[in-house]
């Protein structure tokens, strides 16, 4: 038996390499649309979409082994028994946001599953949620980037000694939906801050909500411009973790920006 040349054998390296950072890729864009695509997710669809994601899978490890139909007939087999072996399901409340506790009970008729799910929830408008949410430790904060959110922290003088600092928080005016109003245009932001201690414990939080209104030519102005807010704060001597967020009211997309102080 003679052995493949080694040009073959560094092609065949080659292209396992491109495929295994190429089906990556492809597979989280199908996902992608078929999440967005499917209004009404159906079993069968899961089970389709598991079975052709394996397959093609299958099918170009088959190619590279020279063995195509056999890597996407098990690829297809492994893809189908995946899909199969759970079953993802949600509902929609009637009820609004009522801020009341709601058990969660599920039946199902066929015997021999095993059903994962939450024993309840509280209903709770979204912007209470968010600040639930920011209240938390402060690794729990880190994620918040959809607004170019900055903030810079200076020194105020006091002259009863204790320490206090300026948090100015700024983001583009352009991240700000504003919408004509009565030959205006308007908008609102919700300005969060929140302070840890050096064991991640929340020490303080606030809560401000500014409303813009301009005319078309300061509005023209403003977007080359930053929207900014300033809070005092006035802390103890310690560690800190300062952390300021931002939120558009209309596409209810938020920001953070982290800051650590010493005092």
């Amino acid at each position: 038996m003679t052995s493949p040349p080694n040009s073959f054998i560094n092609a065949t390296g080659g292209a396992v390499i491109v495929g295994a950072l190429t089906m990556p890729a492809v597979s989280t864009l199908g996902d992608l649309i078929w999440a967005t695509c499917i209004a009404r997710p159906r079993m069968v669809y899961g089970l389709t979409h598991g079975t052709l994601l394996f397959l093609c899978m299958g099918l170009y490890l088959g190619l590279v082994a020279r063995k195509p139909w056999r890597g996407a007939a098990a690829g297809g087999l492994i893809g189908f028994a995946a899909a199969g072996s759970f079953y993802l399901l949600g509902y929609e409340p009637a009820h609004g946001e009522d801020r009341q506790y709601h058990r969660i009970t599920v039946h199902v008729k066929r015997p021999g599953l095993r059903i994962i799910h939450r024993q309840g929830y509280l209903d709770l408008p979204a912007d209470e949620r968010l600040e639930q949410l920011l209240r938390l430790r402060i690794s729990f904060l880190q994620p918040a980037s959809e607004l170019p959110v900055t903030m810079n922290l200076s020194d105020m003088k006091q002259t009863d000694g204790k320490p206090a600092v300026a948090a100015l928080a700024a983001m583009p005016m352009t991240r700000i939906t504003l919408l004509p109003k009565d030959g205006r245009y308007v908008g609102r932001v919700h300005v969060y801050l929140a302070i840890f201690d050096g064991n991640g414990n929340n020490v303080g939080f606030h809560h401000k909500v500014q409303d813009l209104s301009m005319t078309s030519a300061e509005h023209e102005r403003a977007v080359s411009d930053a929207f900014r807010y300033r809070m005092n704060i006035r802390l103890d001597r310690g560690d800190f973790t300062v952390a300021m967020t931002m939120r558009d009211d209309m596409s209810n997309e938020i920001g953070t920006a982290v800051q650590k102080v010493r005092f």
